[in-house]
């Protein structure tokens, strides 16, 4: 597994970019940057570390919160629900798991 370019991330037109000293371009946004659609996506796009650094923070909290008395993972709660849905977008974000 290779971990991605650090964010934070920035939208430059059609291109995100890393804000590192070399400003890397992490990707360009096919489309017009005058395409309100193309630049959601880059929006989302450049989001996207600190998305995944929140909602990696976000699981471990609701573990914690989804404690038995005795310290173990309660099943079939919307919470445990919610972790295994969130898990699963971690693994496909840090390349642990293909997708389709």
């Amino acid at each position: 597994m290779t971990t991605h370019t650090p964010g934070p991330w920035t939208v430059k037109g059609r291109y995100v970019e890393a804000l590192d000293d070399r400003q890397t371009i992490v990707c360009e946004v096919t489309g017009s940057s005058e395409n309100p659609i193309a630049r959601a996506d880059a929006r989302l796009i450049a989001a996207a570390p600190e998305l995944l650094a929140a909602l990696s923070e976000c699981v471990a909290e609701l573990r914690l919160l989804n404690l038995k008395e005795d310290g173990q993972q309660k099943y079939n709660t919307p919470a445990s629900l919610k972790i295994v849905q969130a898990h699963a977008a971690i693994r496909a974000a840090t390349g642990q798991e293909d997708r389709p």
